[in-house]
């Protein structure tokens, strides 16, 4: 469902959207690796966990790159905005 947004999002070109969606998938990630740290059981399902979560992370940074490199200066603004 995440990627549909993304894609909608995409084609409408709504960079705003785009760095919220972004933005908010990274906060989650990190919210659920800090969660997983606090962990002591299991071992080896939270080491897995923890992998799955740095590779989606890392795609993420990855899209959000690449939205810089696409739409610019308008994406960019749209970060700052965001980020103030």
């Amino acid at each position: 469902m995440l990627e549909k947004a993304y894609e909608l999002t995409e084609k409408c070109r709504d960079c705003q959207t785009l760095v919220e969606l972004y933005s908010e998938e990274i906060l989650c990630i990190k919210a659920t690796q800090k969660d997983l740290s606090k962990t002591t059981s299991n071992r080896k399902a939270v080491e897995r966990e923890n992998v799955e979560l740095a590779h989606s992370k890392k795609q993420t940074m990855k899209r959000m790159e690449a939205y810089f490199d696409k739409f610019r200066e308008v994406h960019a603004v749209e970060m700052y905005e965001y980020l103030v």
